[in-house]
């Protein structure tokens, strides 16, 4: 299978009919559904998917190709689903990636600064502004409103127990 970007996962059944709870690691979680046709590890394609709601915090969706929950369920076992048209960055000489102008389009990138945001185990591209806009804002405020000396890692810690 060719490098592939990852967009999500299968994060259980949702309901009796086929439906899935779906884990998008997109900026905008609604945005997974434009990135059919969709693919797993082992080359099983989803050409359409339409989103039908919320549940424990992931979207909830209609799969073509998933019709019954036992199937859903199947395909949950952490299935992570894949951009099929993705492309491999390269690194120049002086440590840049670069990322084609046409791939820059589609995810808005086409002039400025971008920022590489962490997100647990896979990596966020923004453009800074949007980013600042819809992370940095928020998280300035969340950072303002916490005690001094606060280590957000108290916060990671205490979600183990």
């Amino acid at each position: 299978m060719p490098d592939r970007i990852i967009v999500g996962r299968l994060a259980g059944a949702f309901g009796v009919k086929g439906e899935v709870r779906l884990k998008s690691f997109c900026a905008e979680p609604g945005d997974i559904a434009g990135y059919a046709p969709l693919h797993t590890p082992d080359g099983r394609a989803f050409p359409r998917l339409r989103l039908t709601g919320m549940a424990a915090g992931a979207l909830t969706a209609r799969v073509e190709g998933i019709a019954t929950r036992e199937e859903a369920e199947a395909r949950s076992m952490s299935t992570r689903l894949i951009l099929g048209q993705s492309v491999r960055l390269e690194v120049d000489r002086d440590g840049r990636i670069v990322m084609p102008a046409p791939r820059r389009a589609k995810l808005g990138l086409t002039e400025g600064e971008v920022v590489f945001s962490g997100a647990g185990d896979h990596f966020e591209i923004w453009a800074a502004a949007t980013y600042d806009e819809k992370v940095g804002a928020r998280m300035r405020a969340f950072l303002a409103a916490q005690p001094e000396g606060f280590d957000p890692m108290t916060l990671v810690w205490s979600m183990g127990t």
